[in-house]
């Protein structure tokens, strides 16, 4: 479809507006005689509009006069027609000739950088390490170095990340990468270290299969502390070190509050928008605005990028972003004290959960609330559960030569 509309672009063709009570016969027979009408539209019973190229133009009048369908020329479009009407307009065929160099030359640079697949690695060390391997803002494509010395130079320099590859398209660099999965950081079993308590608890029962167990039921234990140490021996025998292994199971107490509103807010539309542009030409960002501040005291946002390129993804370094600024009325909707409660109490169970260790069993939970003015109440979760608090710390023995 793309290279038709070209093709007839470039041949030049006509559209036309057609008046009569015959139209649909004007149709079938410009089909028989290999006239061919493009982008019919029908309004109503007696007009049409159609577009035809210059050649086939020439054979309508026949058909026409048959059908005494009335026909004139609409519009005139294509290339032919653009030469007709500029060809005396010298300064402006020289700034469109100067325009086509000045693109051709700019787009054998590279003016932007994208980055995909970057999630946990620091995006400031990726960058100097692109820029190290040779690829910024500015460099000629033709003198950058090649795709794997640059994936190369990139991996040595940047942690993290077990593949790279950069391209080229138009005049933006692509630099995709994927970052390594890291194993959990546990030591192995012949690797000395204790079992220690990951958060502030009481003991409710440890069972150790490897190492001397430090504390009993009962006991108060903060976090950090040696639950089951590896470190074995007594005062008449030699201390030797052992992988300690076990499970210590403990209460937890985990306690939450904050303060809640008596209502509800509901942003609704006004209507009203403005639109700010910024225009990228090339590496220079030009704001096509005057007031930085945003138009209006509550609004939301949409940002969207429109890039000039050829095809789908040949970037000529040219491009507009536009923020839109949407204008919001914020409502206050009444709410119940009950319903204040509940969904303050799901805020809270929300928070407290995001500090469990998996596999964490509630044993209990207690809600408080009271009304702190005639909008707000403050809201107090308890929630005490049972959890394996231990977890795996490597003893780190120090040699030290007397």
């Amino acid at each position: 479809m793309f290279f038709t509309k070209i093709f007839h672009f470039l041949r030049g063709y006509v559209i036309l507006s057609l008046r009569g009570y015959s139209i649909e016969r004007f149709i079938n027979i410009c089909a028989r005689r290999g006239i061919k009408l493009l982008a019919i539209e029908k309004h109503g019973k007696t007009s049409a509009k159609a577009a035809v190229s210059m050649a086939d133009f020439r054979h309508i009048r026949p058909v026409a006069y048959k059908t005494r369908t009335q026909v004139r020329i609409h519009k005139k479009r294509g290339l032919p027609y653009l030469i007709s009407k500029y060809k005396h307009r010298y300064v402006l065929i020289g700034g469109a000739a100067a325009c086509v160099v000045f693109l051709a030359v700019m787009s054998q640079f590279v003016w932007f950088i994208e980055f995909k697949g970057v999630e946990n690695t620091d995006i400031e060390t990726l960058k100097l390490a692109v820029q190290k391997a040779g690829v910024s803002a500015g460099v000629c494509k033709w003198s950058m170095p090649s795709a794997v010395d640059i994936k190369n130079v990139i991996l040595n320099n940047t942690d993290g990340l077990s593949w790279v590859w950069v391209y080229v398209k138009g005049t933006k660099a692509v630099v995709e990468v994927r970052e390594s999965v890291l194993a959990p950081n546990l030591p192995d079993k012949n690797t000395p270290c204790d079992i220690v308590a990951l958060r502030d608890a009481v003991i409710k029962s440890v069972t150790a299969k490897n190492g001397e167990a430090y504390v009993k039921r009962g006991d108060a234990v903060l976090a950090g502390d040696v639950l089951i140490a590896g470190t074995l021996g007594s005062e008449v025998a030699e201390y030797r070190l052992c992988h300690a292994l076990g499970t210590v199971e403990a209460y937890t107490y985990h306690k939450k509050s904050g303060e809640y509103k008596l209502y509800r807010e509901i942003r609704t539309s006004t209507g009203k928008n403005k639109t700010k542009l910024t225009l990228h030409l090339f590496s220079k960002t030009l704001p096509l605005f005057k007031n930085q501040n945003p138009p209006y005291e509550e609004y939301d946002t949409k940002a969207e990028e429109h890039q000039l390129c050829i095809g789908s993804d040949y970037y000529l370094g040219i491009g507009v972003s536009a923020v839109t600024y949407n204008e919001v009325r914020t409502d206050k909707e009444p709410i119940s004290y009950d319903a204040a409660v509940e969904l303050a109490k799901a805020d809270l169970e929300e928070k407290i959960a995001k500090e469990l260790i998996p596999g964490a069993d509630l044993q209990k939970e207690t809600l408080s609330h009271e009304q702190v003015d005639a909008d707000t109440i403050k809201v107090t979760l308890n929630m005490d559960f049972i959890e394996k608090i231990g977890a795996e710390k490597e003893i780190v023995v120090n040699n030290k030569e007397e």
